[in-house]
């Protein structure tokens, strides 16, 4: 990716969390993930928080293969089509709650779209997988 776009990006998004007093923005949407990382996942469900401290952390699925990741960025599974899990989405949102709180930004707003509206579908999908209710 060229790196005067990349920095471009990384100052608008440090611009919207300033402005909005964020703790962080989620990008879920397979559109909002080619934007933001050059990442078009394969099975959909890859979550991407960035921070104001300006260290993202993309979580894929387990299944998700390494050669799509995009490099330089902090990735972090979740049981996602892997049967030990009975619920993959309650570990993944454990997760993504583990991270704000070390980043100590639980009391500030975290912000996403929660509708998936006329986004892109991921790779290996018709239609980009709903987020559970809650």
């Amino acid at each position: 990716m060229d790196e005067i776009m990349d920095l471009k990006r990384k100052q608008m998004l440090q611009r919207i969390i300033n402005q909005h007093n964020l703790g962080a923005l989620i990008f879920w949407r397979p559109d909002e993930l080619v934007m933001i990382l050059g990442y078009m996942p394969l099975w959909g469900l890859s979550f991407l928080i960035y921070t104001a401290d300006d260290n993202p952390v993309l979580f894929v699925p387990e299944l998700e293969p390494a050669d799509i990741l995009p490099p330089d960025i902090k990735i972090q599974t979740f049981p996602w089509g892997i049967m030990t899990s009975p619920n993959p989405c309650d570990d993944l949102y454990s997760q993504m709650k583990w991270l704000i709180q070390q980043k100590n930004l639980q009391d500030l707003p975290v912000s996403f779209i929660p509708s998936i509206g006329s986004s892109a579908p991921c790779r290996t999908a018709g239609e980009q997988p709903p987020l559970p209710l809650g």
